[in-house]
């Protein structure tokens, strides 16, 4: 390898296992690692591949369409002064986001196989971590948080609760959910890590692997991932089961999943209908999730084409609208729309409209489609595609499309996937 291409090999690497750790330790570092990663990718990329590569993959060109809309939606955004600053931040994220997997893809070959190596560290890594959180009572976050923050984490909360003896006392609550960041990234990564590992290592130190993912997230204080992971596994296994019909099932799925980002307002309102009798006596964050999606489903209905600008949510999270009748005879009020709807077909609709949904629905049926290209492997491309679902699965579920720390990863994860296909694809 040359200098430059060394430069970025070790640079990526380092970068790679590095956000394993940020996901964990420092909730808003994701997007400085993206940045990094672009800036060290750089180096060692080929400009005539990277062209290349643009010609022929629509789906760039939908991420430049998306990030165009979302700043000409700040024009008539009802988030008014800040909905300019917040669209050129968003699309500049976006911007790095789309450049990771694109760079990684025009590395010469022995580096795209130097850093996959670590990439599936890195995977590994995150797992590992994951894992001596939840099973051990968060130690490591417990530590940097007490000698950075000078925060100890307990519950309940003692009195007085300001800081005394340099010593601010937090309830745990706070601290657990700082894990549904790392718990994310490892349901979608862990069935390719898996694949992977039974590839290399053979059956045991894939099952245990497999095993010890799922164990983590499981005891995650967050169900999305729990989910995610279910979802993954699902679609993996049919796709394998169906053999050479793989590729017509891909079609079928990439066409619905386009179709129900599309419908998700019309969706979003049957499953409040269909699942409000159901949960009322089992789960009422669940069904406080569904009226939130069922709230800004009629907040679309009411202006679909355009939608009401970047930034929309927050102005009506802001707003204060209560769900004060979700649960019957239940005294605690719901928020009708917290800063996100938790959904990104919804929050995209909800701010840029059908032309936004519409971007978003192709995007989603080219990626779908890519899957099948992404190896020989059967096995490993019904992996793929289980990662892929379980993305999808979190982002209607848990995160606010815009939040930089989330286009920062899913910005990191394909290119993390593509490189750990790389020796065995």
């Amino acid at each position: 390898m040359t200098a430059r291409e060394k430069i970025s090999a070790n640079g990526l690497s380092a970068l790679f296992v590095l956000l394993a750790v940020v996901l964990l330790l420092v909730e808003r570092a994701p997007p400085i690692v993206a940045c990094l990663v672009v800036l060290t990718a750089t180096f060692g990329a080929s400009l005539t591949t990277a062209k290349m590569h643009l010609r022929s993959r629509y789906l760039f060109w939908c991420a430049a369409a998306l990030v165009l809309w979302i700043l000409i939606s700040a024009s008539w955004s009802i988030a008014e002064g800040e909905a300019v600053s917040s669209a050129i931040r968003i699309a500049a994220m976006m911007l790095v986001a789309t450049l990771i997997p694109l760079l990684v893809m025009s590395q010469p070959g022995p580096v795209q196989t130097r850093v996959g190596g670590w990439a599936l560290a890195a995977a590994g890594l995150a797992v590992t971590l994951l894992v001596i959180e939840t099973v051990l009572d968060m130690p490591l976050l417990r530590l940097a948080r007490y000698v950075f923050n000078g925060e100890v984490f307990v519950s309940p909360v003692p009195y007085p609760r300001g800081p005394a003896d340099g010593i601010t006392y937090v309830d745990e609550l706070y601290l657990k959910n700082r894990l549904s960041h790392l718990a994310s990234v490892v349901a979608i990564l862990a069935l390719p890590l898996s694949v992977l590992m039974w590839k290399r290592y053979g059956v045991l130190v894939a099952v245990l692997s497999f095993v010890a993912a799922g164990v983590a997230v499981y005891v995650a204080p967050t169900h999305a991932p729990l989910a995610a992971i279910a979802a993954s596994l699902l679609v993996s296994v049919f796709l394998i089961a169906m053999g050479g019909a793989a590729q017509r099932f891909t079609q079928v799925l990439a066409v619905l999943l386009a179709v129900c980002v599309v419908l998700s307002p019309w969706l979003a309102q049957g499953a409040l209908d269909l699942s409000r009798d159901i949960l009322i006596s089992t789960d009422a964050s669940a069904l406080h999730r569904l009226a939130i999606w069922d709230y800004v489903a009629e907040l679309i209905i009411q202006q679909p084409l355009l939608g009401y600008g970047i930034e929309a949510s927050r102005v009506f999270g802001r707003g204060g609208a209560e769900l004060t009748d979700l649960v019957p005879h239940d005294p605690v009020v719901f928020e009708a729309l917290p800063l996100h709807p938790h959904n990104a077909s919804l929050q995209v609709w909800l701010e840029l409209g059908l032309v936004g949904a519409l971007i978003l629905a192709t995007m989603v049926y080219l990626t779908t489609r890519s899957v099948m290209v992404v190896s020989e492997d059967p096995v490993i491309r019904a992996s793929v595609m289980g990662a892929w679902v379980a993305t999808l699965v979190v982002m209607h579920l848990s995160y606010g499309i815009w939040q930089f720390w989330w286009i920062a990863t899913l910005g990191m994860l394909p290119a993390m996937l593509m490189l750990m296909m790389k020796r065995d694809g």
